[in-house]
């Protein structure tokens, strides 16, 4: 708002909406912590002027973003006379900030529910950006549960049982979901880390020795949990990560909990056996292998969790 004076101005008929809006997509960049950038946009109802601000950078606020996108719309007022009779918002936070720089230069700041102007724009803005991912995974599961979840996955990040038990092992675990029964874990090789589930001891066999099977096995639904940037979680799983304040693995990445070549949505109970699991590798990466079959007692989201784990090949190692 510097170098702007409004007090030589009069009110005018016009009224502005100004708001800050997500855009469409996150950003991924290389060695660098996904985010999702903001447009900042003032419009105007009568005159149909506009100006914009955006994409933003990582730390730049709504607020700061709200106050240049304003200064700019104020610097290109071809009319030189007038001021909006009225600024209207639909965030309180930035209704806050507004009314003590505009209140006493006779620009009052409304608070409404709805902004048709910018909802148009949003609308354009969401068409012609391509989003590969636009359904989330996560909204139906418990909010309790995901913060457990969040913390079961650093806890495995930070183990690293990679390093003890390799993609070449079949591990069993229950009681759980009977599609989550069988499991590898991934990462041994520098790929990606995670988990990978079988339907069966024999299923994991083909997929070993047998290319050709590997193809009809990898079309068949099944689950899979791995580390990742963000470049393939769903932007709508992204926004809830970042709307509960969840953390990021090592401050950069996601879990991802998704079902391979199916449509299933993770469900509280796979969520919660995934969580146990995270727990009960984790203690494997830091303690190492108990023995031919180990019995992990873990923390839940609803107390204590019992997981029996018996692994395939290390009894021989």
């Amino acid at each position: 708002m510097r170098n702007v004076d409004l007090s030589r101005l009069v009110p005018g008929p016009d009224v502005w909406e100004l708001d800050v809006v997500r855009h469409p997509t996150w950003i991924i960049e290389k060695n660098a912590p996904a985010y999702r950038p903001r447009h900042a946009w003032c419009l105007s109802r009568t005159r149909r002027r506009q100006a914009t601000i955006g994409p933003s950078r990582p730390g730049e606020t709504d607020e700061r973003m709200a106050l240049l996108v304003l200064t700019k719309m104020l610097r290109n007022n071809p009319f030189k006379i007038d001021k909006p009779s009225e600024i209207l918002v639909r965030s309180l936070g930035l209704q806050s900030v507004l009314v003590p720089l505009l209140w006493e230069r006779g620009v009052p700041v409304v608070y409404v529910e709805e902004l048709p102007l910018v909802d148009e724009g949003e609308a354009r803005l969401r068409a012609n950006t391509f989003n590969p991912y636009p359904e989330g995974y996560l909204s139906g599961v418990d909010r309790g549960l995901l913060r457990d979840y969040a913390d079961a996955a650093e806890e495995f990040a930070a183990a690293e049982p990679w390093l003890t038990v390799f993609d070449s092992d079949l591990i069993e675990v229950g009681p759980g979901p009977e599609d989550m029964r069988y499991f590898t874990v991934s990462g041994s090789t520098g790929k990606s880390k995670g988990f990978h589930f079988y339907e069966t001891p024999g299923e994991h066999l083909r997929f070993a020795i047998d290319p050709s099977a590997r193809r009809a096995i990898a079309n068949r639904p099944r689950w899979l949990f791995t580390i990742d940037t963000g470049l393939h979680v769903p932007n709508a799983d992204l926004d809830l990560w970042d709307d509960l304040g969840l953390p990021r693995i090592g401050g950069r990445d996601f879990p991802l909990l998704e079902q391979l070549a199916g449509d299933e949505e993770p469900t509280d109970e796979h969520v919660a056996f995934v969580t146990a699991l995270l727990r009960g590798l984790a203690d494997i990466g830091r303690r190492g292998i108990d023995g031919a079959i180990m019995h992990k007692i873990v923390r839940g989201a609803g107390g204590p969790v019992s997981l029996t784990m018996s692994v395939s090949e290390l009894a021989r190692r």
